[in-house]
């Protein structure tokens, strides 16, 4: 996964959108909060680890929620519960249950691309509840988007 296209596809396929635009607007949502939760210097060291692509993706993403929270639209999050219901007014997705898969989607995807290190200190600087709920979430495996590539640049996939 290179692209910010490949990664909206990726939310997609793993949560089972069909739109596109959708998943953006899902993915900025749980990105910005994270990028709130932690702060800009780790988010600044989590940018830096993406590729180019991605990194822009990750940068275009302005923390409006923290507006949010400051006017009282959004409370201030310390819980999963809290996370999920900012995620799904943000991305005005349906209820909780699908922010909680649109999210899982998305931190499985970043803690593919942000590796092991950074990962654990988005976890460090959580509150505990959004703590748990982080290391509960496996990172998405390297072998699906791998033959994903195999398959783009050869025609084929091995067996």
């Amino acid at each position: 996964m290179k692209t910010r296209k490949e990664f909206l596809e990726s939310v997609m396929q793993m949560v089972d959108l069909k739109d596109m635009h959708k998943a953006d607007i899902a993915t900025q949502a749980v990105v910005s909060l994270t990028k709130l939760i932690v702060g800009d210097e780790l988010s600044q060291k989590i940018a830096t680890s993406l590729l180019p692509d991605l990194r822009k993706g990750w940068d275009s993403i302005s923390i409006r929620s923290l507006v949010l929270m400051k006017s009282g639209v959004l409370p201030i999050m310390k819980t999963r519960k809290e996370f999920l219901e900012a995620v799904m007014k943000m991305a005005y997705l349906k209820d909780v249950k699908e922010a909680d898969k649109v999210s899982r989607a998305v931190i499985s995807l970043m803690k593919f691309l942000i590796g092991d290190e950074l990962s654990q200190k988005i976890a460090d600087v959580s509150p505990p509840d959004l703590r748990e709920g982080w290391e509960s979430i496996r990172a998405a495996q390297a072998d699906h988007f791998e033959s994903d590539e195999l398959l783009f640049e050869t025609g084929e996939v091995e067996e």
